[in-house]
């Protein structure tokens, strides 16, 4: 593991390092949950295809075939363990739940962001927590003119925006 521990970019979740990521996510809302598949990946390479039905318990993680497999199987555990360490919160489920579902908000709160930073300046409300709260507002605008990051400071309601990518402080 590279050195750590490290905060994600848009969630500001704690993980040990940024080795691990999640991409490709499709999702479907059920009655009963959400279902998804994604990738995931190790330092950019896909090594495995996680999977979710929908119907509660852990996402199922197909590894791909090989002798690399072993290796990514036995880091992948290594990286649950210290984010359970770092998430003591989440240790009470499934070790390798919260940590995939952190990978996966990230990847997916990142791309919203993306998107809605090209129209308007996304921003964090006082005290709120995007994954706790799930959400965060937005003002037209764009982040890199002065003049409306400084009305938002004037304002006083907001302590973060986003700047395209990293939630900075005001």
């Amino acid at each position: 593991m590279t050195a750590g521990p490290v905060v994600l970019a848009a969630t500001a979740e704690r993980v040990p390092d940024t080795d691990w990521s999640a991409a490709s996510v499709k999702s479907l809302q059920l009655g009963g949950g959400e279902a998804y598949t994604a990738s995931l990946r190790y330092r950019g390479t896909k090594v495995a295809d996680i999977e979710n039905d929908g119907r509660g318990g852990t996402p199922i993680v197909h590894w791909k075939r090989g002798n690399a497999a072993t290796d990514h199987r036995a880091v992948w555990a290594e990286w649950v363990s210290a984010y359970n360490e770092l998430n003591k919160q989440d240790e009470w489920f499934e070790p390798e739940y919260f940590a995939i579902v952190s990978l996966i908000d990230e990847y997916e709160i990142a791309k919203q962001l993306r998107r809605d930073s090209k129209r308007f300046i996304p921003v964090l409300v006082k005290g709120a927590n995007l994954r706790r709260d799930g959400q965060y507002a937005l003002i037209r605008g764009r982040a890199e003119d002065p003049r409306m990051i400084e009305a938002i400071r004037a304002k006083g309601e907001v302590d973060r925006y986003w700047d395209g990518e990293n939630w900075m402080t005001l």
